[in-house]
């Protein structure tokens, strides 16, 4: 409930500040589905809800305290099924169940406690107030980077470079002021530890237990009340079309017989009145999407994409052709003469929308 990211949203522009700043208010930012948002710090399937295989990525120093040691990129895979549902069957085997096969389970168990926190507004907003002394801890970087750093700060070949080692930290985080934050990882790191670092939910100083070394814009509490009075029964269906459409989707692409289906439709003759069709709804489709906003002008879309981890995510477009709007100027411009006068008009509104981005 008080977790909160102690980074701004850096983007270009309003649309896509919109965009992955709900992504980020959503289910999809729990770590728990298939499909994760923008920048998730999870890899792959976290809680193994498709079957039990935790996919992730993991930086790994090889060849301790030697002199070619070196870190290497890992790919694993874990198998636990042991939190997913089942059957006995006659032999007293267990029949693990996919997460499609009882989807209408967990989209009613979300309504109803969804339902609830709306409901509750009043009661859960004096409790979040009567507990405001609560400590929540603040994750600048991956705990697994903390410990490779540790690693190598005693290894015999970086033990005298600890300085190119923290320069490095701290060039990745050079569109913030990091100065205290750098210099109380370089403490903790050279003390051996894991850094630290804390705030009370009603305060905006973060600290790592001796002095301030950052400061939000807003505290955990603030931003959790924010969400409570945001919530609807509208938001609610929302997020239970994002649980659906991340859980069906990675099944769906992942899926033989879906390939199976595509391979029956080879003919290339079709039927000019089926064609146009078919074009007014994509155009449709791209149209509907399609998040603007009126401050600037700008526009995006969210887009599926395959991350460093093979994980899903769903994230804003970039600028290219290939994955981002510059394509979507193209197809839409394509499209223009082959549609109605009134979609010609929205299609030119968005191109100046995207032109303007």
């Amino acid at each position: 409930i008080f977790s909160i990211s102690p980074f701004d949203t850096l983007v270009g522009n309003k649309a896509t500040f919109h965009i992955i700043e709900k992504s980020r208010d959503s289910v999809l930012s729990t770590g728990l589905l298939p499909i994760a948002d923008s920048d998730d710090v999870f890899g792959g399937d976290t809680s193994g809800v498709l079957g039990g295989t935790f996919f992730g990525e993991v930086k790994v120093v090889v060849n301790h305290n030697r002199d070619d040691i070196r870190i290497e990129k890992k790919k694993y895979q874990i198998k636990n099924q042991e939190h997913l549902p089942y059957f006995l069957n006659s032999g007293g085997e267990k029949h693990y169940l996919n997460a499609v096969e009882y989807i209408e389970f967990i989209k009613e168990g979300f309504r109803e406690l969804g339902n609830f926190f709306v409901k509750e507004k009043q009661y859960l907003k004096n409790l979040y107030l009567n507990h405001s002394d609560i400590q929540t801890r603040i994750l600048f970087r991956n705990t697994k980077d903390y410990s490779l750093i540790r690693q190598l700060l005693i290894s015999p070949v970086y033990c005298d470079k600890s300085k190119v080692l923290f320069e490095k930290m701290s060039n990745k985080l050079n569109e913030y002021d990091c100065d205290m934050l750098i210099q109380s990882e370089k403490n903790q790191l050279l003390n051996m530890d894991i850094p630290y670092f804390s705030t009370s939910i009603n305060s905006c100083d973060i600290t790592d237990g001796e002095r301030k070394i950052w400061k939000l814009k807003i505290s955990a509490l603030n931003t959790a009340l924010k969400k409570l009075e945001r919530l609807s029964d509208e938001l609610i269906e929302e997020q239970i079309d994002l649980i659906e459409f991340s859980l069906k989707t990675t099944q769906a692409l992942y899926s033989t017989e879906l390939q199976e289906e595509y391979r029956k439709y080879d003919c290339t003759s079709v039927d000019d009145g089926i064609l146009n069709e078919g074009i007014n709804a994509l155009v449709d489709i791209i149209l509907d999407d399609e998040k603007y906003s009126l401050e600037d002008d700008s526009t995006n879309w969210l887009t599926l994409k395959v991350n460093d981890h093979d994980a899903f995510e769903l994230v804003p477009m970039d600028n290219s052709v290939y994955e981002g709007i510059a394509g979507m100027a193209i197809a839409l411009s394509e499209a223009y003469d082959l549609v109605d006068p009134s979609r010609q008009e929205r299609i030119m509104d968005c191109l100046k929308r995207i032109l303007s981005t």
